[in-house]
């Protein structure tokens, strides 16, 4: 008993791994392209970092991540390049906003992301982006 308590304390107690993060020599880039009816607003951003140097003060265990606001006509291209640090699978996290958050995903580079928007039956307002 006395082990499987030991074992289970120690999950909490040990630290977990670091994630490696993945930062690229030279950019990946796309466009982000708006078909939906109306001007879009968003953000697209890197996954986290955190900076530590016991040598360098300003690299003191921050965490920081890399993010872009946005804003696109109807028919609009915007070019966007990141070389890192993606979440996995190379993935970076776009947010599409009004005054809130509508829509978000983590989204590869591999392709144009491409912005839509229709009415349902009730005429309610639908907007996404075709993620990767």
């Amino acid at each position: 008993m006395r082990a499987v308590l030991f074992v289970i304390l120690s999950c909490f107690f040990l630290p977990a791994p670091a994630l490696a993060q993945e930062i690229l020599d030279s950019p990946i880039c796309t466009q982000i392209v708006n078909e939906a009816e109306y001007t879009v607003r968003g953000t697209i951003a890197t996954a986290g970092s955190t900076y530590s140097d016991p040598n360098d003060p300003v690299k003191d265990g921050t965490q920081a991540r890399h993010s872009v606001n946005f804003k696109l006509e109807q028919g609009e291209r915007w070019d966007v390049c990141s070389s890192g640090p993606f979440f996995p699978g190379q993935r970076l996290e776009l947010t599409l906003r009004t005054l809130f958050p509508i829509f978000e995903c983590r989204t590869s580079l591999v392709a144009p992301i491409v912005i839509r928007s229709e009415r349902d039956a009730n005429g309610d307002l639908k907007t996404w982006a075709e993620c990767f």
